[in-house]
């Protein structure tokens, strides 16, 4: 994992290998440290190689704690076809955000990043 901010405040994550409940402590931690140093952060996908629901549960309380925080976290599901096939198995897909979500950034629309 790797996190790089640029000058303009934005964060861009990215994320390699498994994404598991084996890495869920640090992947928590990682994005907690981006969204605290950055004003928006962008999560990028390098050689996933596994995906389960407890990672997919950690972005999305990021998202939640994100929207908290005035900021914005995306993901690039371009990046990765294990993370999609993921997040559609698990029913994470979505034509629109939760109830929460008043801005339409849900990480989960379809079409999305």
């Amino acid at each position: 994992m790797d996190l790089n901010i640029e000058s303009d405040n934005s964060g861009i994550l990215t994320l390699d290998g498994e994404l598991t409940i084996a890495r869920t402590e640090e992947l928590r931690a990682m994005l907690i440290s981006a969204l605290e140093n950055a004003g928006s952060v962008h999560v990028r996908f390098k050689n996933i190689t596994d995906v389960d629901l407890s990672c997919l549960q950690i972005f999305c309380s990021a998202h939640r704690s994100a929207i908290d925080m005035n900021k914005s976290l995306t993901i690039s599901r371009k990046g990765s076809e294990v993370f999609r096939r993921a997040a559609e198995a698990a029913g994470f897909s979505r034509k629109k955000g939760c109830i929460l979500d008043f801005e339409d950034s849900c990480l989960w629309i379809e079409g999305g990043s």
